[in-house]
């Protein structure tokens, strides 16, 4: 008797709350908590992601909305580092818990706990700095990348590769309405192993944002859970999505170099560093279209599950060799 499969598992957010009081595209309202009347920040918008825990991307930005909660203007975030405990119930509000770690003439310090009760979801390191006069370098956007107006959005891409991607997956990646994503080389993207390990897109919010240079940064948290990860499968698959592994972000990391505009659109290089004990790395930089490198990004997921298949590993769904896009997927069972 064969085995049932396990459930659909991919890092793309289901853009839908098990809580009414979000329609599904106001980024602001689930990026900025609110304070309770208890006077402890909370939030009661949930965006699920495709194991029914609370999106990655969402906390990230929640942690640094509340880490920047009535500081001055004066102060900007220029790092982030967040580690995921346990999965976020998207029926019960997540409470807020600031502590002032340091408070410097120049640097500021908070660390955040995201709670549901006694249940701990994420801790958070946030760093915020005035700002010095000093030398600048950074790498310069990569030669010859097309605009995104030239480029297919991820939607359209799922639609002409259909019959290559899981329905679910399909159906998923299609429903986002909160962000817009457009890959250099859309087939290369969805399909094809990449040895190398780099993937380059365009992404951006959907709808404009408030001129809050700390939202946007909250916003860019957000966009980088979205795909990044994917780039650590680059170079053992094909097809990266309904693949029947579980995936779920461990710890993400954000370094701001300059003012960023979220909504707008932001080329991210992802480049997978390392995979091992169904651990894989993924860093990268973010510019913007005028070449100004704005961050760094770097996170480590968990992908699980992983079969022998003719002394390799591979993914439960995919058929023949791993990564080979020319083959259909095996039909889900159970």
């Amino acid at each position: 008797m064969s085995r049932p499969h396990p459930p659909l598992n991919t890092v793309q957010p289901d853009l839908g709350s098990a809580r009414p009081g979000w329609d599904g595209d106001d980024l602001m309202a689930l990026l900025v908590p609110e304070p309770d009347e208890a006077g402890v920040l909370t939030s009661q918008r949930a965006a699920a992601n495709s194991n029914g825990a609370i999106f990655g991307g969402q906390l990230i930005g929640q942690a640094l909305m509340a880490a920047a909660h009535g500081l001055s203007a004066k102060l900007a975030a220029h790092s982030l580092q967040l580690n995921f405990l346990a999965p976020g119930l998207t029926d019960r509000p997540l409470q807020f818990d600031v502590r002032r770690l340091l408070s410097g003439l120049n640097f500021t310090t908070q660390q955040v706990l995201g709670r549901q009760g006694e249940r701990l979801v994420f801790s958070a390191h946030v760093s915020f700095h005035r700002g010095e006069p000093g030398p600048e370098f950074a790498p310069a956007l990569p030669h010859g990348v097309a605009e995104p107006e030239s480029l297919p959005t991820l939607r359209e891409a799922v639609q002409r590769f259909a019959d290559r991607i899981d329905p679910a997956a399909r159906e998923r990646i299609s429903a986002s309405r909160t962000l817009e994503l457009r890959p250099l080389d859309a087939e290369r993207f969805l399909l094809q192993r990449e040895p190398s390990g780099t993937v380059r897109y365009w992404i951006r919010a959907s709808g404009p944002l408030p001129d809050q240079p700390c939202l946007h940064q909250a916003a860019l948290g957000y966009l980088s859970d979205y795909w990044f990860p994917m780039a650590a499968l680059s170079p053992h698959l094909g097809v990266k999505v309904g693949t029947g592994l579980y995936a779920a972000s461990l710890n993400h990391a954000l370094w701001f170099h300059a003012p960023v505009q979220a909504d707008d659109w932001l080329l991210v290089e992802a480049q997978a560093a390392s995979t091992t004990q169904a651990r894989g790395l993924t860093q990268g930089k973010v510019w913007n279209r005028r070449g100004t490198l704005v961050a760094s990004v770097a996170q480590e997921s968990l992908f699980r599950g992983w079969v022998e298949q003719g002394g390799t590993l591979t993914a439960p769904y995919h058929a023949g060799r791993a990564g080979d896009a020319a083959l259909p997927l095996k039909p889900r069972r159970g």
